[in-house]
């Protein structure tokens, strides 16, 4: 291997004992291999299984255990192929099975089929939480490993509300200081994070998953001299019915907060109407999917990141996070054109063309809605 020699700055061949993973060929045809046996098993032997790299786990009924185990350890034998016949890797057919680093808990008389970490995993990512709060400083090198692992575990534990706390920690990566000493409201980050690997609950899959519901929200703000603001929103049902609307003018005093910082805050008025939607509709939505339509590019790119641009629309993120956790809700945020959007009429607070469609007018408890905004 030949590298830049910074010291004599001139380039050196350099002797490595071992070749990184993914630098030779013999990878690509591992992969293959590896990806031909999980097919074969999967469409000749009616396996449901899944595979990772040389990691194969199976899934079955439990009076099909003992044929199943039998039919896919054969087939490895058929093609000559070693594997773990005991040890951590060769577990029994059991309701919770451990695989790559997670538990996989499949129901029966546990509850709901449910995928997350183990508890070794959970303890580790802690101790090394707690070990940066307790020395209030950070190695850049060490934000970037955190942050990874962090990613990682988010994506087995439902729910984004620490999609904040995640970019706090990549901005930290990116400081040029060999250690950063961190501040208050990077230690709240920090603090966030670590309350959430303890009490992050598994990603559930439900037969409510089947439910598709539609959200149509929209804001408007209005007046030249004097801003008034209005927001409305239409829920449609998974029979594609339009079920119930909101259509409200927004309290005067909340204005003023939001015209301090902008001289028209349509940003945060088109966030403000999914926050209501989510308070409204949450007995309705809980564990289904759900698509949001808006027709702000900056308000949907917010939602998508989970995390707004000033500190108005952050709050109004962070409320929404916290709803879709609490409701296990899968969310999908779309745009739509403005004139294609039913939530437009309301958002104006002209509601004769969606009550026509059969919609059921809701009122907005503002005092709800704007608690620790």
């Amino acid at each position: 291997m030949l590298v830049w020699d910074v010291e004599q700055r001139k380039p050196t061949l350099l002797g490595v004992n071992a070749l990184p993973f993914g630098a030779a060929g013999s990878v690509s045809a591992f992969l293959r291999i590896s990806m031909a046996l999980w097919f074969i098993g999967t469409v000749g032997l009616k396996l449901c299984w899944t595979v990772f790299y040389d990691d194969y786990t199976v899934i079955c009924k439990k009076r099909m255990s003992h044929g199943t185990g039998i039919a896919a350890e054969a087939l490895f034998d058929l093609f000559g192929m070693w594997f773990a016949k005991e040890g951590t890797k060769a577990v029994s057919f059991s309701d919770q099975v451990r695989s790559l680093g997670l538990v996989i808990r499949l129901g029966c008389a546990t509850g709901p089929f449910a995928i997350g970490h183990t508890p070794e995993c959970r303890q580790e990512l802690c101790e090394a939480l707690e070990a940066i709060m307790e020395a209030k400083r950070i190695e850049p090198k060490q934000a970037e490993r955190l942050r990874g692992r962090m990613q990682w575990f988010e994506g087995y534990a439902f729910g984004r509300i620490a999609q904040h706390s995640l970019k706090v920690l990549g901005e930290l990566s990116l400081r040029q200081q060999r250690v950063v000493a961190l501040n208050e409201s990077e230690l709240s980050a920090i603090n966030f994070l670590l309350s959430r690997v303890k009490s992050a609950e598994a990603i559930r899959i439900t037969t409510t998953m089947l439910d598709n519901y539609l959200i149509f929200t929209d804001g408007a703000c209005e007046g030249d001299t004097e801003k008034t603001g209005s927001v409305g929103g239409v829920l449609v049902g998974p029979n594609g019915q339009v079920l119930e609307h909101f259509s409200s003018k927004v309290p005067i005093n909340y204005m003023n907060s939001l015209l301090e910082d902008s001289e028209n805050p349509i940003y945060e008025l088109e966030l403000l109407p999914i926050h209501i939607a989510l308070l409204l509709w949450s007995h309705r939505l809980r564990s289904s999917h759900v698509v949001m339509y808006l027709d702000n590019d900056a308000a949907r790119a917010a939602m998508c990141k989970g995390y707004g641009a000033t500190v108005a629309a952050q709050r109004i993120v962070q409320k929404v996070m916290e709803q879709e956790c609490s409701c296990e809700l899968k969310t999908w945020f779309a745009r739509v054109p403005t004139h294609s959007n039913i939530a437009d009429g309301p958002s104006r607070l002209q509601c004769r063309e969606i009550e026509l469609l059969g919609s059921k007018e809701l009122k907005v408890d503002w005092n709800v809605v704007l608690e620790d905004l």
